[in-house]
């Protein structure tokens, strides 16, 4: 994996970036505030585990449970690092 982000010196890369059937955990949310604190409702909230079952156009992740369907830029929004 490459950097995508440069929070505290991370490498992590958004969501949509894995493959099927990886599992990932939550390092940074970022963009609007608002879709940030939508995120965290739904359950991707920092630190939390996230399985990608679909990627594409549209985005489906295994989440506390749920799976979670998501356009492109809001799990774009998503900055994950590998479990």
């Amino acid at each position: 994996m490459s950097p995508a982000c440069l929070h505290d010196g991370c490498i992590c890369q958004p969501l949509p970036a894995m493959k099927r059937g990886d599992r990932v955990v939550v390092r940074h949310l970022h963009g609007e505030a608002g879709d940030c604190q939508r995120l965290r409702e739904m359950g991707f909230h920092e630190m939390a585990e996230v399985q990608l079952v679909c990627g594409g156009g549209t985005v489906i992740a295994q989440v506390q449970g749920a799976r979670i369907c998501l356009s492109h830029r809001m799990a774009e929004s998503i900055l994950v690092a590998s479990a």
